[in-house]
């Protein structure tokens, strides 16, 4: 197999977490939780969180991507598109099963996925860096 050739099971390898890693996740979502809290804004944390996964996790799947400067135009639009519905839709505290929210993760990675797919397909190749 090329080395230009998209595998992913050499993602799943690359994207597997270490203890550093969970180490620091646990960190980064405790603080955030805390600041969160201080500032009377806990209902943005579950969807902040949730937002980070989808765009971390896919970013990483489609890492052999990042030297084309359209990758990273795709990641910015996502997480300012993000950042807007995070910061418009009206979010509470309660509590809602994972059967109503895996859903909507895994749509959410499946359209940043998508574009990685159409970016991959429709921009040239000379237009990376």
């Amino acid at each position: 197999m090329s080395k230009d050739t998209y595998d992913p099971s050499e993602s799943a390898k690359r994207i597997r977490p270490t203890w550093r890693t969970w180490t620091i996740l646990i960190i980064v979502g405790a603080l955030l939780f805390l600041v969160l809290a201080h500032l009377g804004r806990l209902a943005l944390w579950r969807p902040i969180i949730f937002s980070a996964i989808a765009l971390s996790g896919t970013t990483a799947v489609r890492w052999d991507l990042h030297k084309h400067y359209w990758f990273w135009m795709i990641v910015a639009f996502y997480i300012a598109a993000h950042v807007v519905a995070i910061m418009l839709l009206n979010w509470n505290t309660r509590w809602f099963p994972a059967a109503l929210i895996a859903p909507i993760v895994v749509v959410d990675c499946l359209i940043i996925l998508a574009s990685f797919q159409i970016g991959e397909k429709f921009i040239p190749e000379e237009s990376s860096r």
